[in-house]
């Protein structure tokens, strides 16, 4: 294999796009492409970084790795070219229908549209993560559950915040207390998942992401205060959001920040 192969072929098994593996080397996807088109050859230090990220050394990443591993990077080409799965596909194919179902059922017997749509959604989302995760689908089909468990539990029930002080305190429901600390521990959990797993994705520094986090952030700080009373779900809703909008923001901000140090470097 020549060189602008390998780099492809490693790019490839390491899971890395070309966006996130210029973003870690500090070149543009303009840059790698061409690398692996073999219209350019990268410089010694690139070449150097690349061994050091794909975990090979140098002689293997200019001459060819064993067959084995160059396989295997052909292999997974192959399957991000045929798309989802067979068993993945029928299993989300499945889940969105059952929870389409499901939902025309309840709005048979009376129930609104929103509360239906909200009560089946963890199996049409679960669904949908079945189609489009290509990696972490456990982790995408927790979130699925999660959102809307969270979004039901706020909004559906009350609880909240709220409900914790006032077990504290020694008043209240204590059913409703540990309900709303077991909602805040797996959003936690999830967190520290999400930021685990995408520990070393890479995205390419832009002023797009940034607008994304300075918008996230102005929305989690924005006040609430301008509901009037009569406003419960409304208030609640926005409630939630920010909650979901915290959680997602320390990934993203983790997974910005990386790829923002590892660019400098």
């Amino acid at each position: 294999m020549t060189l602008n192969e390998n780099i492809r072929a490693l790019r490839i098994d390491a899971g890395l796009s070309q966006d996130e593996l210029a973003a870690r080397l500090g070149v543009s996807r303009q840059s790698v492409s061409k690398w692996e088109t073999g219209s350019a050859t990268p410089e010694l230090e690139k070449l150097t970084a690349m061994s050091g990220l794909f975990g090979v050394t140098l002689d293997e990443l200019v001459y060819g790795r064993r067959e084995t591993e160059a396989g295997d990077a052909a292999a997974l080409e192959r399957d991000k070219q045929t798309g989802t799965p067979k068993a993945r596909y029928v299993a989300g194919l499945v889940l969105v229908i059952v929870g389409g179902v499901i939902a025309i059922v309840f709005m048979l017997l009376g129930v609104s549209l929103p509360w239906a749509a909200l009560w089946c959604s963890p199996l049409i989302l679960c669904g949908i993560a079945c189609f489009k995760a290509r990696r972490h689908l456990a982790f995408w089909c927790f979130v699925s559950v999660y959102v809307p468990v969270f979004v039901y539990l706020e909004i559906g029930t009350g609880v909240g915040f709220y409900d914790i002080e006032a077990l504290l305190a020694g008043g209240g429901s204590v059913l409703r207390g540990i309900i709303y600390a077991a909602l805040m521990l797996c959003g936690v959990c999830l967190t520290a998942s999400g930021i685990w797993i995408y520990r070393n994705t890479y995205i390419a520094v832009r002023w797009t992401h940034w607008c994304m986090l300075c918008v996230m952030l102005v929305l989690i700080l924005a006040p609430l205060n301008i509901f009037p009373d009569d406003y419960f779900v409304q208030y609640r809703l926005c409630v939630t959001l920010k909650y979901l909008l915290s959680f997602t923001l320390i990934v993203y901000g983790y997974v910005f920040i990386h790829s923002f140090v590892a660019r400098k470097e």
